[in-house]
């Protein structure tokens, strides 16, 4: 089990309210419901690539219908002897609000989840086991919601994960909708100015290696983002083995192979590798018979080897002059 610290200044606010909210999660909801940890904090937690100060906790679909029916008084009481100064109620969300930092608790809606699925993991955090989201899940929540204006940290992020974490960022930039990303791109290099004078009041504490993405996140975030785009992947059976093979835009090349040889265990690799998704995207009304040809072959281990589903896609596609 990994063991991370928060970064200031979500790290003390965790210290104060992380035990209390445990507590009263317990008494509104039961002792059976968790939530997961995720967000940029948890991604600073990892990369310690600058501060962080809010603290994202998703909940379950059936645990945030309960905690927001009920409306949450002794919650918030809990929160306010805390010292929390205000927040607010949404339809899938609360957030509440302290002096340098907020809690956020939603619940993601349907169409919104976060690939690759499967790959929460367990971590230590301040001495208690927590359920927390991998870095590639993180990443693409930050593509996903990018379609809106995208928060500077967010920009910065990609660019650091590029130096830092390829595998994760490639993951998450291509399982979302080629057009859709390159659009993006456009939108950042058009606003690289503005994006560069948010940089002075919405990153801080960033490392001295950083420091040339902090001055410039849309470009080299649009350079990260459009780099490990995978132009060419084929999902491939050999030595009794599956394997996802990518090449990216950069020409950088990757593979990924499983020893599973069990119907969940290779759906399961499926999934949290991404490889699911991404044949969905491109190949939405065969990606079911695909996932189960591929399971098939790789279950019944024969000798050889075999392509079982390429794809190459249009380079112009990314194209954002």
């Amino acid at each position: 089990m990994e063991t991370l610290t928060l970064p200031e200044p979500a790290a003390t606010l965790w210290k104060k309210i992380g035990p209390r909210l445990e507590d009263a999660m317990r008494e509104i909801l039961g002792a059976n419901e968790r939530w997961t940890m995720t967000g940029g904090t948890i991604l600073t937690a990892r990369y310690k690539h600058r501060s962080s100060t809010d603290i994202d906790l998703q909940l379950a679909p059936s645990a945030a219908d309960r905690l927001i029916a009920k409306r949450c008084p002794h919650f918030m009481t809990s929160m306010t002897e805390l010292g929390a100064t205000g927040g607010y109620q949404g339809v899938r969300q609360i957030v509440v609000s302290f002096p340098r930092s907020e809690l956020d608790l939603w619940q993601r809606k349907k169409g919104e989840e976060r690939h690759p699925e499967g790959s929460e993991r367990e971590a230590r955090i301040d001495g208690r086991a927590e359920h927390v989201e991998s870095n590639a899940q993180i990443l693409h929540g930050k593509a996903k919601r990018a379609s809106r204006k995208a928060p500077v940290r967010d920009l910065y992020d990609f660019a650091v994960a590029m130096e830092i974490d390829r595998q994760s960022l490639e993951t998450a930039i291509n399982l979302e909708p080629l057009e859709e990303m390159t659009t993006l791109r456009k939108k950042w290099r058009d606003t690289a100015q503005t994006y560069a004078k948010d940089t002075r009041t919405d990153i801080k504490n960033v490392p001295a290696r950083f420091a040339h993405i902090q001055a410039d996140p849309a470009g080299h975030a649009v350079r990260a983002t459009e780099n490990a785009t995978w132009t060419a992947a084929d999902l491939h059976y050999e030595n009794r083995q599956l394997e996802w093979r990518t090449e990216c835009h950069d020409g950088t090349t990757n593979r990924q192979a499983t020893n599973a040889c069990n119907a969940a265990g290779l759906r399961d690799w499926m999934r949290q590798t991404g490889v699911d998704r991404f044949i969905e995207l491109n190949e939405p009304t065969q990606a079911d018979a695909i996932t189960a040809s591929a399971i098939e072959i790789a279950e019944r281990g024969p000798t050889g080897s075999r392509t079982i589903w390429s794809i190459t896609r249009d380079r112009t596609l990314l194209d954002t002059s």
